[in-house]
């Protein structure tokens, strides 16, 4: 990986991609506990370490084939669906840069209203 961004040749490779834990449905007759799977799996950015900003999962179909992308923050995820395709990831990366690009915009607004109310109180 080159990049904070796996390729979507890297992610279809299965690099990065995490399944998630489903939910605790008890224990087999064994006393195995059992978790449901989800229809998700985690694509990780940078190994994780830009969780807090970005986060990319893949869509499931019942049958577990992999059908699309969703990105959003933390556990907050877009509505908006994205095609598992090249072109489906490269139209995901272009919106994930248009909301990166709004939020720079509103840190930067809110760290020079920190450096002015600063020079007031001083």
């Amino acid at each position: 990986m080159s990049g904070i961004f796996p390729t979507f040749e890297e992610i279809k490779g299965g690099y990065c991609v995490y399944d998630k834990s489903g939910a605790y449905k008890g224990e087999d007759d064994y006393g195995t506990p059992i978790f449901g799977r989800r229809l998700s799996q985690t694509v990780s950015i940078d190994h994780g370490y830009y969780k807090k900003y970005i986060a990319i999962d893949i869509v499931l179909s019942r049958q577990m084939k992999q059908v699309g992308f969703r990105y959003g923050y933390e556990e907050k995820r877009r509505s908006r669906q994205y095609e598992f395709s090249e072109s489906g990831y490269a139209q995901m990366l272009a919106d994930i840069k248009k909301d990166l690009e709004y939020d720079a915009e509103q840190i930067k607004k809110l760290l020079a209203d920190l450096e002015r109310s600063n020079k007031n109180a001083e």
